[in-house]
């Protein structure tokens, strides 16, 4: 039994990646397809080729992702910025 545990160990892992794969390929998360890959086997791969593609290939798609993007890293450099200012604040008040 010992020595089959790496093996196991081993195909667990590939299934994982497998799904996190055909996940990507089919435009959802890597995360779901890996979930579903190394919880449910060959069987959890299956199901993450046949759920749908989502419809991020068009054209719309795109241009909302890049706004999304956008907006994403304005908030971010503006959670910077802030945090920057309450440091300086904290540092005036010692």
């Amino acid at each position: 039994m010992s020595e089959l545990l790496p093996i196991i160990a081993m195909i667990w892992l590939v299934m994982g990646a497998l799904g996190a794969f055909v996940a990507l390929q089919k435009g959802r998360s890597p995360i779901e397809g890996l979930m579903m890959g190394f919880l449910f086997g060959p069987f959890g791969v299956l199901i993450t080729a046949l759920l749908p593609t989502t419809p991020t290939g068009d054209k719309q798609g795109q241009a909302d992702s890049g706004i999304i993007r956008q907006s994403k890293a304005r908030s971010l450099k503006d959670r910077r910025q802030i945090a920057y200012f309450e440091a300086a604040l904290i540092a005036v008040n010692f």
